[in-house]
């Protein structure tokens, strides 16, 4: 861990954190590129405008929620996670990764599709020759959700379609139907990773090219995972998992 010299509202701890955890796999400083996440964008390697930053690592200078790279530039991507999904992508000659969370997880969202048609188009790929892998997504019942009948905080605010789609359950009241009156104590759980993969196999692709047997959940703090979530409510320091994602020829 970084120490308390490192300012944390400037990333510095961050920063010198995930240099800890790239030095601890092997990788060279130079080999590897940190992209943030917080944004709609898809990003592309050699395009994106980079910095580097006093740790010797190089971070993308926007944030994109998704970034692709060609194989043979050598290069590992690394972002910072909260308790959202994290997929890698990859087809010949081409990896990256999908950030999905709740602001792009709409059930009529294009999102995904988006991310891998924008990769496919810009580096003349195939939807046929796609593989997703669904490596982090939360469970609900390590994410539970409760709403009020306020602007901005009611089920279909929040978690647009998903009630319809029988992917949000209000385990308090299990007969709760559209248009009942929302008590702010109803407990309800959100099917993450069930949308996930319904929006993943949106992008076009066929069941068999979709991995999901093996999903981390970032919120399991059993598995020492830094959720964001969790900090957030006391039960942790607030943190961050690092996501590492490698060629096997760089690896």
């Amino acid at each position: 861990m970084a120490g308390a010299e490192f300012a944390n509202n400037r990333k510095d701890c961050a920063d010198h954190n995930m240099r800890a955890v790239v030095t601890s796999l092997g990788l060279s400083l130079d080999q590897v590129l940190i992209v943030g996440t917080q944004s709609a964008r898809t990003g592309f390697y050699g395009l994106a405008p980079t910095e580097l930053k006093s740790t010797g690592l190089h971070e993308t200078q926007t944030d994109y929620a998704a970034f692709f790279a060609p194989v043979s530039e050598g290069v590992s991507l690394v972002t910072h996670m909260a308790d959202c999904g994290f997929v890698v992508a990859e087809f010949p000659g081409v990896f990256g990764f999908l950030h999905l969370t709740r602001l792009n997880m709409a059930e009529n969202s294009t999102a995904a599709r988006d991310f891998v048609h924008a990769a496919l188009a810009h580096y003349g790929g195939r939807i046929e020759d796609v593989r997703l892998t669904l490596v982090a997504a939360v469970r609900g019942e390590n994410y539970p959700q409760h709403f009020t009948d306020l602007p901005g905080h009611r089920p279909d605010d929040r978690f647009p379609g998903w009630f319809e789609a029988g992917l949000l359950t209000n385990l308090s009241k299990p007969d709760w139907r559209a248009g009942d009156p929302l008590n702010a104590a109803d407990r309800w759980l959100p099917d993450n990773r069930a949308m996930m993969r319904r929006l993943l196999l949106r992008t076009g692709v066929s069941p068999a090219q979709v991995t999901d047997h093996a999903v981390l959940d970032p919120c399991d703090l059993r598995l020492g995972h830094a959720s964001h979530g969790a900090g957030m409510r006391g039960h942790i320091p607030i943190a961050r998992d690092a996501y590492i994602v490698t060629p096997a020829s760089v690896g």
